[in-house]
């Protein structure tokens, strides 16, 4: 730590403690066999240890997945922890041990919203609040034929394009900067031999060629870098088919029909990201907020200006295709490919409604 000052002042203590040998939501995989009172120990010699070599250090609680602890019905690992910290009457004048909150969340965009309200909810117990990171994002394709080992990745049971991992990629940093990540990280450069692999990880394959992700992503950090204020404003379906989150803490699925997310940007740049939650294309409809409009793929390539019609920019989303047997019929665990809207000479007030449809 000491060594590293000034260089490399973020820390992350163990990655995936959750995980135990004979969980079937883990697939076998663990890094950590201890007790939860062991792994509290371990976290308290780390964050003293890295303090005092570097004071400057932000030290924080390892990657979870939130899955694995939900599929195998007990309490996240992040709970069980805070519950042990907070008898521990040391805890409070060393920050309950950690700085940050880091999360690995794969495959829908949906979830990013929701468990970082469920991990607020829990800091909010417990009279802790820490930044959350998302240390791991990725919707893995299963639609690759040109990788070796393609036929085992094929038979995957979350069923995903690599059209559908490129819009997940734009979803998914928009949301994140929406409902107030610190930190971004997309899970992992290069596959790294899919044949040795659970999934197909890689941004670019082992040869070095690019997935569609690799464009996709260029085009969200170029859109969104610098934002300094971002806001989501969901058009919410009407009625609803199905019990569906937040009026249904119990429930995973979202009722957002088109989603949109409005970062804005300095002199007066507005970037808006929209997308379509439903299975047949949408016409939809935003307010206009500034001039000189801007439309964009998510391959970062220039479509026709949006058409203006009265005080709004009318806009053509695509349909959503990624759907999973296990869903409520009719949802989309990633949305409809996404279009970025950017405006010049948005006012500094101006305010964010949600999009509406026609």
């Amino acid at each position: 730590m000491r060594y590293y000052a000034g260089r490399i002042d973020e820390w992350i203590v163990w990655n995936d403690p959750e995980f135990k040998p004979d969980d079937v939501a883990g697939q076998g995989s663990y890094t950590w066999l201890g007790s939860d009172e062991q792994f509290a120990r371990l976290m308290e010699v780390a964050y003293r240890a890295a303090k005092r070599a570097n004071p400057s250090a932000v030290v924080a609680f390892p990657g979870t997945s939130y899955w694995v602890d939900q599929n195998s019905g007990r309490p996240q690992f992040y709970e069980r922890f805070l519950r042990l910290e907070t008898s521990n009457p040391e805890a409070r004048a060393s920050n309950y041990f950690h700085d940050a909150v880091p999360l690995n969340l794969y495959r829908a965009p949906d979830d990013l919203v929701r468990v970082h309200q469920a991990f607020k909810n829990l800091q909010k117990k417990y009279g802790v609040d820490k930044p959350l990171w998302l240390l791991e994002l990725n919707a893995m394709p299963t639609d690759d034929g040109s990788i070796a080992c393609a036929d085992f990745h094929a038979r995957g049971a979350i069923q995903t394009t690599q059209a559908q991992q490129a819009a997940y990629a734009v979803q998914a940093l928009a949301l994140a900067a929406a409902v107030g990540y610190e930190r971004i990280g997309f899970f992992q450069m290069v596959d790294d031999d899919p044949c040795k692999q659970s999934a197909v990880w890689g941004i670019t394959r082992d040869d070095g060629s690019p997935r569609a992700v690799a464009a996709s992503l260029r085009t969200a950090v170029r859109s969104f870098s610098g934002f300094t204020k971002a806001r989501f404003a969901p058009l919410v379906r009407s009625p609803a088919r199905w019990s569906a989150w937040p009026n249904d803490a119990s429930s995973f699925t979202p009722n957002w029909q088109v989603y949109e997310v409005a970062l804005d940007l300095p002199d007066g740049r507005r970037v808006t990201a929209l997308w379509n939650g439903d299975g047949v294309a949408r016409r939809i409809r935003i307010p206009r907020r500034g001039s000189q409009p801007r439309l964009l793929d998510m391959r970062g390539n220039e479509l026709p200006a949006p058409v203006a019609s009265g005080q709004d920019w009318t806009i053509d989303l695509p349909a959503a295709t990624a759907h999973f047997a296990g869903d409520p019929v009719g949802y989309y665990f990633i949305g409809g490919e996404p279009r970025l809207l950017t405006e010049e000479n948005v006012p500094a007030d101006a305010p964010v409604a949600a999009p509406r449809l026609g």
